[in-house]
């Protein structure tokens, strides 16, 4: 799976579209069509975010994607407004900006299973019932 917290903030950052900014409107339910974001670490200290859809280049410390109530979404939406001489407060009111980095290793394989899921049985995720999987990182029991 390579950079866990590379693949997750990517995955929360995709989930949490549109963007200030961004030109086409965005169907909940194909947020995860196009891979829009591609991040990796550039050094010690530092992570790249590469936008495909826009084309634009931020860099992230390492320090921010390691505490677990930083939120990348809102993040990267109030950059991409300050960005653009937009009010980067008003991203706050966006509850999809709001998801923190938590437990990295249990919010990625539950992106993921919500996901799939959605896709396995033909349904839109924007109709799907949310936080159906609880995923719990060192709690496996088998009966």
């Amino acid at each position: 799976m390579g950079d866990l917290y590379a693949f997750y903030t990517a995955l929360m950052l995709q989930s949490a579209q549109p963007y200030p900014g961004d030109l086409r409107p965005l169907d909940p339910d194909k947020c995860f069509d196009e891979k829009r974001f591609l991040m990796y670490l550039v050094s010690d200290t530092e992570y790249i975010i590469l936008d495909h859809q826009n084309g634009t280049d931020l860099t992230i410390s390492v320090e921010s994607l390691h505490n677990p109530d930083f939120m990348p979404a809102l993040w990267y939406a109030q950059a991409r407004a300050s960005e653009l001489g937009m009010n980067p407060d008003a991203c706050l009111l966006e509850e999809r900006y709001l998801d923190s980095m938590d437990d990295v290793q249990a919010g990625a394989v539950k992106i993921l299973l919500e996901n799939n899921e959605c896709r396995a049985w033909g349904e839109d995720i924007a109709s799907s019932p949310l936080d159906r999987f609880e995923v719990c990182v060192g709690k496996f029991e088998i009966e």
